[in-house]
């Protein structure tokens, strides 16, 4: 019962003496206590099982006022009734808002999850139906057992019945938190929004299914929005498991879509719909032909931010697009990670009569196929600009990229790195260009592809009359067995090559019948990568492709930096800055601290207690302060706190001696770069040759230390702030770098008030 109305009847009866003393008139109080206890419309009505003044939702959506609130008690809500020929649960066409979650006794605050309000059609009809101009709200429900069999609905989808659990049709309706499960329908099992502003907010959409179209929502000529919902486990027989899209311009933000089946799409599927998917994690979808994450067709749709995981295709032969299959209209693809996705053809991307399609600082790693592991091109003046391809597999040709028929595409700032082909093109496998126009790999970076030719890139004939076309500005194209192979009839014209030297030269800068053309610059030299075992393939300081490049009109590289950054362009995707890279760990005991962001290790042992402290340690680049021959690194570390002194223990080997052509060991001193006077200080300090070690005690500046001797440059290491948090007395640290490993050994003196 209404608490409100309870206490106008306490009132009215309690009042009856005082009516009766004062003007005897018994009738008026009995006939307002009457009416205080009807049913009537007013702006908040309760419904429960029992007890209350209604006790069917429909009876209260009837009875309410445009902008009432229903407000539902837990419970388990059944009963389906027929209106104009149409079987649900509800039947709602005014503004109203029903929300789920509350009890009989406490009608201010719901609890949806633990108290459920559960509306089950049990199969009988649909749950809900919502139809005209309106605007309601539904929130904290649980809708379940709808069957839209027989019951038809405004579709440009055949057959129609659509809408298992809600059939929502030219509203504006919102739907927040709530739960929609275990629905059937042709289309939208358990939403099918048509003609709507629909808006569905931190939903669970889980285990419907779908005849046809759409699983778990359909989208039928709406600019709906989808944000913070979790779809999963949903079924389409056709396509779209978890979501489908047609002719419908919505935007889906945050949402969590997974686990769900479809023919084609098994996460989503869109289909003349120019919608916007940003911030989504779409994740272990499975289709049986197309799309196993996303499906697009004639949809000019944008792709952003998205993290696009685990999704597969599972026909053998005619699978494509494990993680996004696009085909008719162009796809924007910006700042997507499309990872460990399975399929025949494009295991992460397959792209096909695409015109103009646009791909952008995306990350497209780990996925696996039969050909093109990475990405599958095919036809279309697509651009890639800025993208990582890495560590892709494809079992015969085109680890990272499959390009076949393909009308002039554009590739810019691109790193393919670490892939694998188990026949040809480790890294791009090209196969057929010449009639739609030459492809153009720009600022380039191949390095470390794999497996069969061992190819960086493979050109190859399509048929007999369709060769192959690749023009190569600013590339690095180093440590593979061929760098580039030309087929017969194939041609690729290289201008401004780094070819590697030592151990990341090819085995054979390029190889095959066809036409390679080189032109200057050309280059045997190291990339110097800063941390290629880690996948950092930016370049440092040493690097052979620091302004080595030409100009081919590139202004930025592939982390949007500015081209040039200092006199000439870089070969490459990456251009050089003399930018620190900072890596911080949380030290709270003894061990080995790895800042593999930055290629180093940070050791630390004691002798008594440590306290939890924060290290931050940064690698820099040496200035023009850097003493002659140093090695291109300089290590900074920092942590809380200031006003130490300590014991500094650097480390050498006798290949640096050697290097360095140093015969006395005991020459040997450490040196502090003094930043006032921008010069190097020799510093008191020992020297045990047996250990490789120089030590100095009593440090305590904050500046960078380096080994040297008078004639000898130092090796870096910079060492500010190392705090006064209560670290016991001994903490030995060792930094490993690209080609000398520095081992730092500090003891400090801390004052009583850090205790």
């Amino acid at each position: 019962m209404d608490s409100r109305k309870s206490t106008l009847i306490r009132w009215g009866w309690g009042s009856l003496s005082l009516v009766l003393a004062w003007s005897g008139i018994f009738e008026l109080t009995v006939l307002l206590s009457n009416n205080r206890t009807a049913a009537a419309p007013q702006a908040e009505l309760q419904v429960c099982l029992s007890g209350c003044p209604y006790t069917s939702i429909q009876s209260a959506v009837d009875a309410a006022d445009t902008g009432a609130v229903i407000k539902i008690a837990t419970g388990w809500y059944t009963g389906v009734s027929a209106r104009s020929g149409i079987t649900q649960l509800v039947y709602l066409s005014k503004t109203v808002t029903l929300q789920g979650g509350y009890t009989t006794t406490n009608w201010m605050i719901p609890y949806p999850l633990t108290q459920p309000t559960i509306l089950d059609a049990q199969y009988q009809g649909r749950v809900f139906y919502l139809t005209g101009n309106i605007t309601p709200t539904l929130a904290g429900l649980h809708i379940t057992g709808g069957n839209a069999a027989g019951l038809g609905g405004n579709s440009s989808l055949a057959p129609s019945d659509v809408g298992g659990g809600l059939y929502i049709a030219s509203t504006r309706a919102i739907l927040s938190q709530n739960k929609i499960y275990r629905n059937w329908a042709g289309h939208g099992g358990g939403v099918f929004v048509y003609n709507s502003r629909a808006t569905l907010v931190q939903n669970t959409v889980i285990s419907n299914t779908a005849q046809a179209f759409g699983g778990g929502v359909a989208l039928d000529t709406s600019a709906a929005v989808l944000t913070g919902n979790h779809i999963i486990t949903n079924t389409a027989w056709s396509s779209g498991g978890g979501v489908y899209l047609r002719s419908s311009p919505a935007r889906l933000d945050d949402n969590v879509i997974e686990s769900n089946y479809g023919n084609s799409g098994g996460g989503v599927h869109l289909y003349i719909s120019h919608a916007t998917l940003a911030d989504n994690l779409i994740k272990g979808n499975t289709a049986a032909y197309y799309g196993g994450g996303v499906y697009m067709q004639y949809s000019s749709a944008t792709l952003a931010t998205n993290v696009i995981r685990s999704n597969r295709v599972t026909h053998n032969v005619y699978s494509a697009g494990g993680g996004v299959y696009a085909s008719g209209n162009p796809l924007t693809s910006t700042a997507n990670t499309v990872t460990f996705n399975q399929a025949h053809k494009g295991g992460g991307l397959y792209l096909t009569d695409n015109s103009g399609s646009f791909l952008n600082t995306n990350v497209i790693t780990a996925n696996q196929a039969h050909e093109g592991g990475g990405l599958y091109l095919y036809g279309g003046p697509a651009t890639l600009q800025g993208n990582v391809i890495a560590s892709n597999t494809a079992l015969t040709n085109g680890g990272g990229i499959f390009i076949i028929q393909a009308f002039a595409p554009k590739l810019i700032n691109t790193m393919i790195v670490d892939n694998h082909a188990g026949q040809y093109g480790s890294g791009v496998y090209v196969w057929g260009t010449a009639s739609w126009g030459i492809l153009q790999f720009v600022h380039t970076t191949f390095a470390q592809n794999t497996g069969g030719d061992g190819s960086g890139l493979h050109l190859a004939m399509l048929g007999e009359a369709t060769y192959s076309q690749v023009a190569l500005t600013n590339t690095i194209l180093v440590s593979q067995t061929v760098g580039v192979t030309v087929a017969q009839g194939c041609r690729a014209t290289l201008t401004a090559t780094l070819w590697g030297g030592a151990e990341w030269g090819n085995l054979y800068d390029y190889d095959g019948p066809g036409d390679v053309i080189i032109g200057a610059p050309s280059l045997e030299e190291e990339p110097g990568f800063i941390h290629p075992a880690r996948g950092n393939y930016h370049i440092g300081y040493a690097s052979g492709a620091r302004n080595s490049g030409i100009n081919a009109g590139i202004t930025t590289d592939i982390d949007g930096e500015a081209r040039p950054a200092e006199n000439d362009y870089d070969l490459g995707a990456d251009e050089f800055y003399a930018t620190p890279l900072m890596a911080t760990r949380e030290i709270s005991g003894p061990g080995l601290y790895d800042f593999g962001d930055i290629g180093a290790r940070l050791y630390f042992t004691h002798a008594g207690t440590l306290k939890a402290v924060t290290v931050t340690l940064v690698y820099t680049y040496p200035t023009r302060q850097t003493p002659h021959h140093a090695l291109p690194r300089n290590y900074s570390i920092t942590a809380e706190g200031s006003g130490f002194t300590g014991t500094l223990t650097l480390a050498y080997t006798n290949e640096d001696l050697a290097q360095e052509a140093i015969a006395d060991e005991s020459s040997l001193q450490l040196y502090r770069f003094d930043p006032g006077s921008r010069t190097w200080q020799p510093y008191a300090s020992t020297v045990n040759a047996a250990a490789n070690l120089v030590t100095a005690t009593s440090v305590n500046e904050f500046s960078v230390w380096a080994i040297g001797t008078q004639e000898h440059a130092p090796h870096l290491v910079a060492l500010y702030h190392l705090s006064t948090v209560a670290i016991a007395p001994w903490v030995f640290l060792c930094l490993t770098g690209l080609a000398i490993w520095l081992h730092c050994r500090l003891n400090y003196a801390h004052p009583s008030s850090a205790e």
